[in-house]
């Protein structure tokens, strides 16, 4: 079988119109595999080496600068012995002393940790340079001194040394540059470097003065945190504008920097990364003052994207009830490129939803996601996202005593009914957040003794002032997020134990937990019952619906009963992430009420188990934007699998913007797709060679489909593929 025309595969050459020059430099990246580098992992015990690790590394790594380029700068390669001898010289970290019922309840699939993402304040540097945070370390160097805070000036020292070992890059990249250009014959090209090297020498010590030095300047503070490329739309949009109305920038020009860009985010990670979400971008939405973002550059960003045809940066575009049609088709056309982008998220509900949290209003319309999407306020935040993900469908099973509680004890009251059922249930809850509190508190206690984020450190706002990194609670907003993995899975288990066992008396809860100790091996006719309903999640039943509400709704108020480590609250998602958690605590966790298999995955983030939506791709929509996603802010996603043919015609594109918007005022929060059709993505499993560009989305970001374990390439095949 062959790809159909209506699939683009990634990676295939970039659109017709790109430059050679940017044909060049995007072959030379999925050629080559990124440099081993040193920021971002400086690795050391204590902040004072870590920092000296990472000046260090800025004085000697390796410049190259590749044909044709017009930003500079990268994971250089370095052969220093040195760096080992400064870690060793500084002591090991010290060792996170887990106790036993952690432990176990990690093993046993109820919990598990993650990573942080983070956004820094692009705007800032780029619009006041190095040289303010400079000053604001002085200033605060002088108040930590006065109030004899040692602690505090040797944070601030470190940050010190860090800025300065940047700014020694930026000048060692502008030398780089005049070498280039003393030994190039091309005028064009001389004349090019020439320019490269002033911009070099001036960012990102001092403001960017126009569009060019500021896309540099951009890529610079993508190097000192190469995680969410932010709002480049909106920060870069003023330089843009100001160098056209001046003359001194054309729109193709501008172009050709912004594929320069995204070449070099891509490239930083390499063609090995196979995935997409690590460098999260938005684009449009709403501006501070509660205007309307879409400008002329979120269009040509929008082009660029299209055109270079690379899996990173992947964009959310932001929709709000005051985004231009025109913009939200063109992220819908953009699809069609099938690398993953956009994916598309709700302004409207994810504002308030962050203003209930604490963030300021003008701080919230700022957000811009990072990871798969975790949303961050840029340059002013430690989200804590996503700190961790925990299995619902397994509270359950704890419930009913079929299995032990997170803690380790063993449930044991009569259930005759619902209500017991539902009290019963929330106990269990309670005990899970309680161990989750006790864990991510220690998690957090122990990342606050070492040494974490401090390039990102020093670019969020608060962190300078308190002499306190992002892991101490130093930045402006502080909170811990966990997400909670299988919500269509326990919402369906219950609304089957209500109809089954307590309205239709078709068997009795005992004889209900004896099928799934069986694997429903003995249960075939009542399982196919089960699974075939179109009652359950993910079919617009408000009796289902509300179940799943209420769910949401008892998570967040136990969760309320805590305060986190760094301060601020617990925050709810649902996304299963990078790990893959709806796969690995699939894996471990018998059968369930809802028809499921022992060990087969739950439902991905915030949709309905695969299969169960029946009744169309409205329906299922429809359920999701009937839950209470003002208490999700952050880390939820919402995967629809479509056929290729829906956006093959203007009118489907068209269908298919309606559905968005829709959706969208109706309360949904985010959605992201993968285009394929069920028999195109067996056949890519059967014979993986014939289909070694197939992109895909998973859960929150997007990814190579061969890349993916088996079990999570199976949960793609069965999820429902919907056409209009």
């Amino acid at each position: 079988m062959s790809t159909p025309s209506s699939i683009i595969p990634f990676p295939q050459s970039p659109a017709s119109g790109v430059s050679e020059r940017i044909q060049k430099l995007r072959a030379h990246v999925l050629e080559h595999d990124c440099e081993p580098g040193c920021p971002g992992g400086y690795g050391s015990a204590n902040y004072e080496t870590s920092a000296a690790i990472a000046s260090f590394y800025f004085e000697r790594c390796e410049i190259t600068i590749l044909p044709g380029e017009l930003l500079i700068g990268g994971r250089g390669s370095i052969e220093a012995p040195e760096i080992e001898r400064m870690r060793k010289a500084a002591g090991e970290h010290p060792t996170m002393l887990v106790p036993e019922k952690y432990r176990n309840a990690e093993a046993r699939g109820f919990v598990r940790l993650c990573g942080n993402h983070q956004c820094p304040d692009f705007n800032d540097i780029i619009t006041h340079g190095l040289s303010d945070v400079l000053e604001r370390i002085e200033r605060s160097l002088e108040v930590h001194r006065k109030s004899q805070d040692a602690e505090g000036v040797a944070y601030l020292e470190s940050m010190r040394v860090l800025a300065l070992g940047a700014l020694t890059y930026c000048r060692r990249c502008a030398e780089a540059a005049r070498k280039e250009m003393a030994a190039c014959e091309d005028p064009a090209r001389r004349t090019e470097l020439a320019t490269i090297a002033e911009n070099c020498e001036h960012v990102i010590l001092k403001p960017a003065t126009n569009f060019w030095q500021a896309c540099q300047a951009a890529w610079f503070t993508f190097l000192l945190s190469p995680d969410s490329p932010g709002r480049m739309d909106q920060y870069l949009y003023s330089f843009y504008k100001n160098d056209l109305e001046r003359g001194t920038l054309t729109r193709e020009f501008a172009k050709e920097l912004l594929s320069c860009l995204w070449i070099k985010i891509y490239g930083y990670l390499g063609r090995k990364h196979e995935r997409s979400g690590v460098n999260h971008m938005s684009l449009g939405g709403t501006t501070r003052d509660g205007g309307n973002a879409v400008n002329e550059l979120s269009f040509l960003c929008l082009e660029v994207a299209e055109s270079v045809r690379l899996m990173r940066p992947q964009i959310a575009l932001r929709w709000n009830s005051g985004t231009p049609r025109e913009f939200l088709r063109k992220g819908v056309e953009l699809l069609r490129a099938n690398i993953g982008s956009p994916d598309f998220s709700n302004d409207d509900q994810i504002i308030p939803a962050l203003e209930r949290i604490g963030v300021k209003t003008e701080d919230a319309r700022d957000f811009t996601p990072s990871g798969c999407n975790e949303i961050m306020i840029p340059g002013k935040s430690q989200m804590g996202a996503l700190m961790g993900e925990f299995n619902l469908p397994k509270t359950l099973l704890c419930a009913t005593g079929v299995e032990a509680l997170a803690s380790g004890g063993t449930l044991s009251i009569a259930i005759h009914g619902w209500d017991e059922l539902w009290a019963a249930w929330k106990m269990v809850l309670a005990d899970l957040v309680e161990c989750i509190h006790g864990y991510s508190f220690l998690a957090d206690q122990h990342r606050a003794k070492l040494p974490m984020w401090m390039s990102e450190s020093l670019l969020t706002e608060g962190c300078i002032e308190k002499a306190r990194g992002l892991s101490q609670g130093g930045a402006t907003y502080n909170y811990s997020n966990w997400d909670a993995i299988g919500i269509g899975n326990l919402a369906d288990a219950f609304y089957t134990i209500k109809t089954l066992v307590f309205e239709e008396k078709a068997l009795s809860l005992t004889e209900f937990l004896e099928v799934l100790k069986d694997d429903w091996s003995q249960a075939k006719a009542l399982r196919t019952r089960v699974v075939n309903s179109h009652k359950l999640f993910g079919n617009a039943n408000p009796e289902v619906d509300q179940i799943a509400a209420g769910i949401i709704q008892e998570i967040s108020a136990q969760f309320a009963l805590y305060k986190p480590f760094r301060g601020g609250c617990y925050t709810l998602g649902t996304l299963a992430g990078y790990e893959n958690a709806h796969v690995e605590f699939g894996s471990k966790t018998m059968a369930t009420f809802d028809g499921r298999f022992a060990g087969e995955s739950f439902a991905a983030s915030l949709g309905p188990v695969p299969g169960h939506d029946r009744s169309g791709i409205t329906a299922m929509l429809s359920s999701v934007s009937s839950l209470p996603n003002h208490l999700l802010p952050t880390s939820t996603t919402v995967n629809i699998t479509i056929d290729p043919k829906l956006l093959s015609t203007d009118a489907g594109v068209h269908c298919f913007a309606s559905l968005i918007e829709a959706h969208f005022k109706s309360g949904g929060l985010e959605l992201q797709i993968t285009i394929a059709d069920a028999q195109l993505l067996k056949e890519a499993q059967r014979e993986p060679e014939k289909y070694s560009s197939l992109m895909v989305r998973v859960a929150g970001y997007s990814a190579n489909f061969n890349s993916l374990e088996k079990p999570v390439q199976d949960e793609i095949i069965n999820r429902t593929v919907n056409s209009l």
